[in-house]
């Protein structure tokens, strides 16, 4: 026991958090007697504390050992530098360990090259979460392994800093990695207990807020290949449902979580990412020898498709993955391959049957080494079919990427992965083309392939996209301006604004001034706010749908004004409410549903590069489908009115009996006919402009052209060129301008009033009592 300022005995030791050998005491500011040795002298000092070391002369080649709160901190002895500075500070209560015991004697400055050394802090590491107490320099600081066995070690430089912590020692698998080598040290164990086995390891690797360490890597592998070895040589064929559980431990392998672990693995040299790859086209393989069956499997970080069909009466290609493949995948397929069905003929057996074995990966590419400054920039995609791996054909497979470049500027070249020579290599691979992030090339055999890429130094000018294009922006902010003016002149200038007339207009410019709204503020957010972003893109999707069905409400009430007058149609509100504002929900929660992964576009990596729809395996259909619907309509009723009004005598009597609802059809017609067409070019151009194959300058003018005179010519045709808008307008500047004059003769007169000056006044009573003093 210890208290500051006291004086304890040689034998006793204290520190906060700490454990001390019975040689060695600390404590706050304390004064320690020490034992003295003839070969050792010591300076204290008065710093509260903190205790440093003027001179040691150690015993050669020894060292000394602590443990402190449960860590322990190991001492080197062999030089000054390492143990005259062997002190820590008090704040976190680690005593000065693995020194001598001198006596304390006053002695000149120290000048040895240790003196000048730092302690380093306390540090939480959250990648294996575990916590580094203050420790001396020079330190070899051994901490267990959270969640496992064995230590982690780590050690203090003489600076103050630390080295990266060696994990390559802990595993959390350790007892089951010996359960395996029993199991697979016994030639008679049936497939059935290995499952069991692999099944234990898929519940064990499942991902969880803490990584697994590299050696449980290295025993994942191990089990899975050995599995897959049993069961390719055992006449016992397990059920489906039992062998996909190696495809659950494959992808928990792949786990984000993981990533630290395989850099571990990496800097041991170990092959574990190749092994990874292998057992992957292994597996996908093995799953495609079942008879007459077409397997699918969906995880976080693997896609899987295997089948064993007959191509006897194929005449069609092969693609992967399917439409119907692609849209269960829970990360966005940014890879596919195309396999010849001349292939496929030419690889099956007598009986025409072939078995196709593919899978995309993502995350692996990032494992498999690359060289000097080259990196994957896409998924990885396998494809095998029978007789085929690493056999070449004449017949060519065409594979597609979207990459995720690091920089604007670089190179890119298909590659597949050569387990002979463990590196990327582009053999057999040709007519590499790439446009904007998207490759393609074509090979003449199966393997895994990838996009390998090097960023390159710009050369020269180019258009690089902002994330909010200037013309744009501008475009955008013109037209929201005309909207809003026009908003405010239809609700404030006009009689009865709420109107059937003036009703349906109103919403369509309400349904055009939020997409806008939205369109500006959402088309970029965070990269990392994906709800957001689907938000953002469901909402300018909705909101541009209702805006395209009030456009079609307008051309509804023109022929619905051919057979009936527009006095009835005053009280029917709510059955264009209900179009305009109620159709488009529906579809837009249904594609929200089913298909809310694809409501951005990506850049190859899941990062969001626009919140808007994905036009990758035609999801851009969930909105460009309907919105051509409507437009459609509303171009047929629009000719229908049209037409009919042109050509049916009694039509034209009809309405020309009532000037007003002359008046009306006219101008309705007329502002249909020309808003329609710019809100349909704005629509499409929106999205070409946020299409990276089609982005360019030339595109974004026209784009931001289109977006600002439909604004513009919403304005000219509901507010300068409507009559009814024009005399209201003037009208209310009459009142205006006469209330206002009266305002001003008002004032006038008061002002007047008040400057009356009292001698006019005192004149003027004296005129008037002169006056009545006459006879």
């Amino acid at each position: 026991s210890s208290a500051i300022g006291a004086t304890l005995p040689p034998s006793s030791s204290s520190a906060i958090g700490a454990t001390l050998p019975p040689s060695s005491s600390s404590a706050i500011g304390a004064t320690l007697p020490l034992q003295s040795t003839p070969s050792a002298n010591f300076r204290s000092t008065d710093s509260i504390g903190f205790i440093s070391s003027s001179s040691v002369t150690p015993h050669l080649g020894a060292q000394s050992t602590s443990t402190a709160g449960g860590v322990m901190v190991t001492t080197p002895h062999g030089n000054t530098a390492a143990t005259s500075s062997a002190i820590t500070q008090s704040t976190s209560g680690v005593s000065r360990v693995g020194s001598p015991t001198p006596m304390a004697t006053h002695t000149p400055p120290c000048t040895s090259p240790g003196c000048g050394a730092v302690s380093c802090m306390a540090n939480n590491d959250t990648t294996w979460n575990i916590f580094w107490p203050p420790s001396p320099p020079n330190a070899h600081v051994v901490r267990p392994c959270p969640g496992g066995t064995q230590n982690a070690i780590r050690d203090c430089f003489v600076n103050g800093t630390w080295s990266v912590a060696d994990i390559s020692l802990c595993e959390k698998l350790g007892d089951l990695k010996d359960m395996a080598e029993k199991i697979f040290s016994n030639s008679s164990a049936s497939v059935f207990t290995i499952l069991k086995l692999v099944n234990n390891l898929a519940n064990l690797t499942t991902a969880n807020s803490s990584s697994l360490y590299a050696q449980d890597l290295i025993t994942s592998n191990y089990i899975i290949t050995k599995t897959l070895d049993a069961i390719r040589n055992s006449s016992e064929l397990p059920a489906l449902s039992e062998t996909s559980v190696i495809v659950t431990v494959l992808d928990n392998q792949l786990s984000d979580v993981n990533m630290p672990a395989w850099q571990v693995l990496a800097k041991m040299n170990n092959n574990g990412s190749e092994v990874l790859l292998r057992n992957i086209e292994q597996c996908a393989f093995y799953l495609s020898s079942y008879n007459n069956a077409s397997v699918s499997l969906w995880k976080p970080s693997i896609v899987m498709q295997a089948m064993r069909v007959n191509v006897t009466a194929m005449s069609e290609d092969v693609d992967f993955p399917s439409k119907e493949v692609a849209l269960m995948s829970s990360f966005p397929l940014t890879a596919s391959i195309r396999t010849p069905v001349a292939l496929l003929k030419e690889r099956a057996n007598r009986n025409g049957i072939v078995q196709i074995a593919q899978s995309v990966v993502r995350n692996i590419g990032q494992l498999l080494p690359s060289k000097g400054t080259q990196y994957i920039g896409s998924l990885v995609i396998s494809s095998q079919i029978s007789f085929s791996n690493g056999i070449s054909s004449s017949s060519l497979t065409n594979l597609s990427f979207m990459v995720s470049p690091e920089g604007d500027s670089f190179t890119a070249a298909c590659v597949y992965w050569d387990f002979i020579t463990s590196a990327w290599s582009s053999k057999g691979i040709t007519e590499t083309v790439t446009d904007k992030r998207n490759v393609k090339c074509s090979s003449s055999h199966l393997t895994s392939f990838a996009v390998l890429l090097q960023t390159t130094q710009h050369q020269g000018p180019s258009y690089v996209p902002a994330p909010i294009p200037l013309i744009s922006f501008i475009g955008c902010g013109v037209s929201l301006f005309f909207l809003t003016v026009t908003f405010i002149f239809l609700r404030c200038c006009k009689k009865n604004p709420n109107t059937l007339r003036n009703f349906v207009p109103v919403n369509i410019i309400a349904g055009l001034a939020i997409t806008l709204v939205i369109f500006l503020g959402g088309i970029r957010l965070d990269e990392q706010n994906e709800t957001a972003c689907k938000t953002a893109s469901s909402l300018i999707q909705y909101f541009w749908l209702s805006a395209l069905s009030w456009m079609m409400c307008t051309a509804i009430l023109l022929c619905l004004m051919l057979v009936c007058s527009f006095k009835h149609l005053k009280s029917r509100h709510w059955v264009f409410v209900s179009i305009g504002w109620g159709l488009p929900l529906p579809i837009v929660l249904f594609g929200l549903i089913l298909w809310h992964k694809y409501y951005f576009i990506p850049n190859g990596s899941g990062q969001n590069l626009y919140c808007w729809i994905s036009a990758d395996d035609g999801i851009v259909w969930i909105f460009a489908g309907p919105a051509l619907g409507i437009f459609v309509i509303t171009l047929f009723l629009l000719s229908v009115a049209f037409f009919a009004f042109r050509r049916s005598s009694s039509l034209r009597k009809k309405i020309l009996q009532d000037t007003h609802d002359l008046n009306t059809f006219k101008w309705l017609l007329t502002t249909t006919s020309i808003i329609l067409p710019l809100m349909g070019g704005a629509i499409l151009f929106a999205f070409i402009n946020v299409d990276l194959k089609f982005q360019s300058l030339a595109v974004e003018c026209v784009f931001g052209s289109f977006i600002s005179l439909q604004g513009f010519f919403v304005f000219l045709l509901f507010v300068l060129l409507d009559e009814k808008v024009c005399k209201d307008r003037t009208k209310l500047m009459r009142e205006l301008k006469t209330a206002g004059t009266r305002k001003r003769n008002s004032l006038a007169q008061i002002e007047q009033h008040l400057n009356i000056i009292p001698e006019e006044r005192g004149a003027e009573m004296l005129t008037i009592s002169n006056k009545s003093a006459e006879p």
